[in-house]
């Protein structure tokens, strides 16, 4: 690995698998850089700085690896369909995705479907048995915090997978008043 000066008309190699520094100059050397015949002296302060350098760097990428890691770990978005038409031999839908985290994040999910899909506009798809799994394409892939995203759907043969009913909230019973 090699890293280049920045400033006046000069290059700076630092060599890491050696452990040794090695300075050319093409030109002026910027104001405070010293006598150009001193090249071993700062050779060995390079070799002695570059470990903890490298130590340093290695320290502040993992951390924000780490970091980075711990943050990406939304809960899934959640997927539905309703009917657009139907017709004996199969039927249309209409999907939309849901983000309820509060960051964006790419989607993915499955529905349960009835019969087997011949179209599906504006996702990737694969079919196994009931499962119907969807993912955003290149330009619909990442969706917004808290958003709602539509515009995506399927046709396919057969009836519709029956969607359950939903599940009546319990009934709180009546307090006796006191007496």
């Amino acid at each position: 690995m090699a890293f280049v000066g920045l400033a006046g008309r000069y290059d700076l190699w630092l060599r890491f698998g050696s452990g040794s520094a090695v300075r050319s100059t093409g030109g002026l050397l910027p104001p405070g850089c010293g006598d150009p015949r001193s090249i071993n002296q700062e050779e060995t302060s390079m070799r002695k700085s570059i470990p903890v350098i490298s130590t340093l760097t290695l320290a502040l990428v993992a951390a924000g690896l780490a970091a980075t890691a711990s943050a990406q770990v939304p809960s899934p978005v959640t997927l539905s369909y309703v009917l657009n038409s139907q017709w004996p031999a199969g039927y249309c839908a209409s999907v939309t995705v849901r983000n309820p985290n509060s960051v964006a994040v790419d989607w993915s999910g499955t529905l349960t479907i009835g019969g087997k899909v011949n179209n599906v506009w504006s996702a990737q798809w694969a079919q196994s048995g009931s499962s119907l799994s969807l993912s955003g394409l290149a330009w619909n892939k990442t969706i917004a915090a808290n958003a709602t995203l539509t515009g995506i759907g399927f046709c396919s043969d057969g009836t519709p997978a029956p969607t359950p009913a939903p599940t009546p909230a319990p009934t709180p019973a009546p307090t006796p008043a006191p007496t």
